[in-house]
């Protein structure tokens, strides 16, 4: 209505000026003005309106291959396990399948990269890294996936899809094919740029290589993350994990027995921590025995800090430690104070709250 109204304006100056109106020299830069502003809001609208016009037609695309995935996986689940135990059984499961896969043609979008060319202007950087993050996802799914491989390895029905796809190895070498490619990527990328100094795109390369490094310190993380138990509440809730290794930790407390203070000051306990952006986890670590993924070692929950982002009790010194201790991540502490150097020793630092009355010294291995 507005853009109307200048047009308006703008079509009864031209009529001022054809009438020989006595402000002429003034009313035609106006006029001129208006029509330009006008052209400009309309080609942002227009921009606009292309904009979510394609950002509407990919998400309408991504649904549709989304239900055809949710089917698939219904269709997958719910195949009686008796059926595949037999090699009949096993082949018609494979055939029905089969059949659902043919379906596929209908619900593909394109291949990957175009989808990021014919839509670059509506993904957000998060999403064109569409690919890698996905391999923290795969990775934290990887003892599930054994432990079901485990179960299954002798049903007739993958036993049958191999005959028929001709394939040496069984399943589960191929799903450990993903958890190993991630970290050749990062050898690729350090021989290409080592014979790439000074050349185009070596800047490139050194960006894909920091983007890769930290996909995989992601999936490291996550792998221990997982591996908590006992804590009482979800971790996601906890935001992002920030750091995460292994530490001797004394305990004192003010309020308690005499003995009891001194045996926490000299006798030290091996606890993970993991710095969250809410908290502060203290972790025992356990190995575990078995074979694969079932040896990793697991974390029992012993004690948390809270961490808040809003508040700021901590004074800037308190701050700057926080920084200089955790490699650079900034947080505050809600009731939670830091002393930089402990009983002397730069391996030491302390975390306390409650003005004191519980304190958690740390020590480093350098």
């Amino acid at each position: 209505e507005l853009m109307d109204l200048a047009l308006s304006l703008a079509s009864e100056g031209d009529r001022l000026i054809e009438n020989s109106h006595y402000a002429e020299d003034c009313i035609r830069p106006k006029c001129i003005e208006l029509r330009g502003v006008c052209e400009e809001i309309g080609s942002t609208l227009r921009s606009k309106k292309n904009l979510l016009l394609r950002a509407m037609e990919l998400h309408h695309a991504l649904e549709k291959a989304f239900q055809w995935c949710e089917d698939g996986i219904f269709l997958l689940a719910n195949q009686p396990v008796d059926r595949c135990q037999s090699q009949d059984g096993a082949e018609a499961a494979l055939q029905e399948l089969e059949r659902y896969l043919d379906t596929a043609a209908v619900h593909t979008i394109t291949d990957r990269s175009a989808i990021c060319c014919q839509y670059e202007a509506v993904l957000n950087p998060q999403l064109g890294m569409k690919d890698l993050q996905i391999y923290e996802a795969y990775c934290q799914n990887k003892p599930r996936s054994e432990s079901l491989w485990r179960q299954c390895s002798d049903c007739a029905f993958f036993q049958e899809c191999q005959k028929k796809l001709e394939h040496k190895l069984g399943l589960d070498s191929y799903l450990l094919k993903p958890v190993q490619r991630i970290t050749k990527y990062q050898l690729l990328l350090k021989e290409l740029l080592k014979y790439s100094k000074g050349c185009d795109g070596a800047s490139d390369l050194q960006e894909a290589l920091s983007s890769i490094l930290g996909i995989l310190k992601a999936v490291n993380d996550s792998m221990h993350l997982i591996a908590i138990t006992g804590y009482e509440g979800n971790l996601s809730d906890l935001g992002r994990l920030l750091m995460q290794g292994s530490f001797s930790v004394w305990t004192e407390h003010k309020k308690g027995h005499a003995k009891v203070k001194d045996l926490a000051r000299f006798k030290p306990m091996q606890r993970h921590l993991f710095l969250h952006e809410k908290a502060l986890l203290f972790c025992k670590r356990r190995e575990e025995n078995g074979e694969g993924y079932e040896k990793a070692p697991s974390y029992s929950f012993k004690h948390s800090l809270s961490v808040s982002s809003s508040c700021c009790n901590l004074s800037t010194k308190s701050l700057l430690q926080i920084s200089y201790l955790f490699m650079g991540f900034v947080v505050q502490m809600s009731a939670v104070g830091i002393t930089e150097n402990a009983k002397g020793d730069n391996k030491k630092f302390e975390i306390w709250c409650n003005s004191r009355e519980e304190v958690f010294i740390v020590q480093v291995t350098n």
